[in-house]
């Protein structure tokens, strides 16, 4: 909760939307936020069909910032996000830039290009 809560205050305080996937729907509660996508709780494979419209859904209205959880949910690699959702990762890893963060091991976190971010 604090690194998510520190990501909203630089990235998101004026309300912007943001992706905390796979394993961390109650962000969207806690901080009072409409996800961009419609599944918040990508827990299973998605077709690519979904992930297309996902991503029409990000397009419309971009997140201020993306964190993903690299986690193999129950310990099977095949549940990991970048793989039950690969077309949505893709478009994150191509559209934004990763910025690294100690706080947390396995988390990956995507600002949109060319931003500067606030302090």
């Amino acid at each position: 909760v604090a690194l998510i809560s520190g990501l909203v205050r630089r990235f998101a305080s004026d309300g912007e939307s943001f992706v905390a996937a796979p394993v961390t729907p109650a962000a969207y509660a806690i901080f009072r936020a409409r996800s961009p996508l419609w599944e918040i709780f990508p827990l299973l494979p998605r077709s690519t069909g979904f992930q297309q419209r996902e991503i029409e859904r990000l397009a419309e209205n971009p997140p201020a910032f993306v964190l993903i959880r690299d986690v193999a949910v129950d310990g099977r690699e095949d549940l990991r996000y970048k793989n039950t959702h690969p077309l949505i990762y893709e478009y994150f890893r191509s559209q934004y830039d990763e910025i690294t963060s100690a706080a947390i091991s396995g988390v990956e976190i995507f600002v949109p290009r060319n931003l500067t971010p606030r302090s």
